[in-house]
């Protein structure tokens, strides 16, 4: 903004206060031949403005009094300051008492001053007389959902910015000489550019008015998806914490909204909120946590939503099986329970009294579901068996098997009950037994018959290199296969293996684990390894449970007991 002095002569001639000087002006517009003339020279940046006075004091004396009077518009109709003092006839001195005069002018709203002694001096006006210049960009880019932040500038300083029109200035605002969004932020998708009129006012009033139109740039705003990690198995009201998931794939700067349902959540590693509203930006990270259900077999699923990403977050706890620790169930077959049960090995068809049977489900968690080789022969026979429905095996080619390892066998040994009859099967076969794909010599064989005596029931298992540690096999009775049903129950310790037939003990072996055994296929009706199966079973399955790792007692083996009798119509 440049400086100016105004020295206002409209017309000619001189004129008194209040005389005309020309059409349409005011008489103070001219200075009187004997009143004062002012200059501006400083302050035109700022209130309020620095002045130089000539008093002409041939016409003035000391002790004449100045009269200064500023006002908002040329018109002098809004007076801002009307104020006298005394003249000294020290020309420097009588300009600092002019300026002192001027001291309470701290309005940006003066625009105009004028003094008087004898006569009105020209009028002065403060600011610069030329419009500004807005040299800010009309064309401006920001990026989509991102915040505004642009800059007006203009070539003169103390400029004062307004919104004027335009389509869309509603959206708009101004901070100072930063142009903003009124609310939120653009969406590409919704409009990609806006149209507003914004005005440089300056010093002096004098304004100037710029188009601007603002383009949107489309961005990545869509975070990458992502996934949290199921908790099974769940303890009962137990506080559990999710995995620490990140927010990413957005461009940088973009915030967008989410919403948890279901569960707390915290952003960054801060205090967790109530299920609720949320927003992110890229880099973020976020977390759930909730109780688990105080009721077994329950999930409870809580959800997170950021920008139409949306990924589920489970806490089940364990279905109560009615069995003694149904958690560390590893295996769970039941015939009775005929929604496990499927004639194909898809797991399609529903099973009828003398259906096939591809495919059986496991009720634990492990979710180790067994189906046959193929729709065919190898399928074994849904029996319904007057309400006591069982599965039979032929003995020829029948087997339900699984090829990958169950975890069945530890080295804490492991508890397995089985309600089940035998018919009639030579020495040495396995109704239910592990193997290995490469091996011949590896055996874990749950259930078979003793390999001299076939009515009688064995557990068997060989290490990768031939050894039995257990010997011959864990005797149970004279009449286990007998043609009758039974529920044999083995409990292995590592050290000792014991079956019991319909709870009475049989013989107890005590066995030192040497070598290996690596079982990657597990088989109902024949010993299944090496991607074929030998040692045929014939015999019907009404349940089986194993429990990995544990060692039942007396007590919750006399429940298995009871409970598996059950299926076959027994009590004991």
């Amino acid at each position: 903004m440049g400086s100016h002095s105004h020295r206002h002569s409209y017309g000619s001639g001189r004129a008194g206060a209040g005389g005309a000087v020309g059409p349409g002006f005011p008489s103070y517009l001219n200075a009187d031949a004997t009143g004062p003339i002012l200059s501006i020279s400083g302050g035109l940046t700022s209130y309020p403005p620095v002045l130089t006075v000539d008093l002409l004091y041939a016409a003035q004396t000391v002790g004449d009094t100045m009269r200064v009077v500023a006002a908002s518009d040329v018109a002098f109709t809004t007076i801002l300051l009307d104020v006298n003092f005394t003249l000294t006839g020290v020309p420097a001195t009588d300009t600092a008492a002019l300026n002192s005069a001027l001291a309470p002018l701290n309005s940006a709203a003066v625009r105009y001053i004028r003094v008087h002694c004898i006569g009105w001096s020209n009028v002065v006006m403060h600011g610069n007389a030329t419009p500004t210049t807005i040299t800010s960009s009309a064309t401006p880019a920001v990026g989509e959902l991102a915040p505004l932040n642009f800059a007006l500038t203009a070539n003169q300083p103390m400029i004062h910015w307004d919104i004027v029109s335009g389509e869309d200035y509603p959206y708009f605002a101004i901070d100072g000489n930063i142009l903003r969004w009124s609310g939120g932020s653009g969406d590409y998708e919704v409009k990609a550019s806006y149209l507003v009129v914004v005005r440089a006012t300056n010093l002096a009033g004098l304004t100037t008015d710029q188009i601007i139109t603002l383009s949107l740039n489309d961005v990545d705003e869509i975070p990458n998806a992502f996934s949290f990690a199921p908790v099974s198995d769940a303890a009962l009201s137990t506080q559990y914490e999710s995995n620490i998931i990140n927010i990413d794939g957005m461009a940088p700067g973009i915030v967008v909204n989410g919403t948890i349902s279901g569960a707390e959540w915290r952003k960054n590693g801060l205090a967790y909120q109530p299920a609720g509203n949320a927003t992110f930006t890229v880099g973020d990270t976020l977390q759930l946590r909730r109780t688990s259900a105080a009721t077994s077999g329950t999930q409870l699923v809580s959800t997170a939503s950021v920008a139409g990403i949306i990924a589920n977050w489970t806490i089940t706890t364990p279905i109560d099986l009615g069995l003694p620790q149904s958690a560390s169930v590893g295996l769970y077959l039941r015939v009775d329970d005929s929604a496990t049960l499927f004639t194909d090995i898809n797991a399609t068809g529903a099973v009828n009294d003398g259906s096939p049977v591809g495919m059986m489900f496991d009720k634990s968690a492990a979710s180790f579901h067994l189906s046959t080789a193929a729709n065919d022969t190898t399928r074994p026979t849904y029996n319904a068996n007057g309400g006591y429905p069982r599965l039979d095996f032929d003995g020829v080619n029948d087997c339900l098997r699984r090829l990958a390892g169950m975890s069945l066998y530890t080295a804490a040994g492991y508890t397995a009950a089985i309600a089940m009859r035998s018919n009639g099967n030579a020495t040495g076969r396995y109704f239910v037994a592990g193997g290995n794909g490469s091996q011949t010599n590896t055996i874990f064989g749950m259930f078979g018959s003793y390999p001299v005596t076939a009515a009688d029931a064995a557990n068997t298992y060989r290490t990768d290199t031939g050894t039995n540690p257990s010997g011959t096999g864990s005797v149970v009775s004279s009449s286990a296969f007998n043609g009758t049903d039974v529920v044999l129950i083995i409990v292995d310790t590592g050290t000792t293996l014991t079956m019991w037939k319909d709870g009475v003990a049989g013989t107890t072996r005590t066995y030192t684990r040497t070598g290996n055994i690596t079982i990657d296929r597990f088989a109902i009706g024949a010993l299944f390894r090496q991607l074929s199966a030998v040692s045929w079973f014939a015999g019907g399955l009404y349940a089986l449970a194993v429990w990995p790792g544990v060692q039942l007692n007396s007590s919750e083996r006399a429940q298995v007991l009871t409970t598996f009798a059950a299926t076959q119509g027994r009590t004991l």
